[in-house]
């Protein structure tokens, strides 16, 4: 619960500021966020495709995501992913779960 707070409030003050991923994520540690994929992540179809949602109109390709555990197991982990519309100055989680696919390197 506590990085879905950050999420909601510091994170999003930031973004909401005009500041930009390279100073909003400052308030999460790197082993709980990511404001990206690898490579061999976003260049794979499966993968694309668990990570793009609907919002209103829009479709969304989701990168960005907390961290939540780190081990293999779905038990012990969750990946919740979500994407910032500045236009409008909210925050939209996509996807708040197990971990999504990812091409194994």
């Amino acid at each position: 619960m506590d990085l879905l707070r950050i999420l909601a409030t510091d994170y999003w003050s930031a973004l909401a500021g005009g500041h930009g991923d390279t100073v909003a994520f400052r308030v999460f540690s790197p082993n709980t966020f990511s404001p990206n994929e690898s490579e061999t992540t976003r260049t794979n179809a499966r993968a694309i495709r668990e990570r793009t949602f609907t919002y209103g109109d829009r479709t969304l390709v989701m990168w960005r995501h907390l961290k939540i555990g780190s081990a293999e197991t779905t038990a012990e982990t969750i990946r919740v992913h979500f994407d910032w519309v500045p236009d409008e100055k909210r925050i939209v989680i996509g996807w708040c779960g197990e971990h999504r696919y990812r091409r194994e390197r």
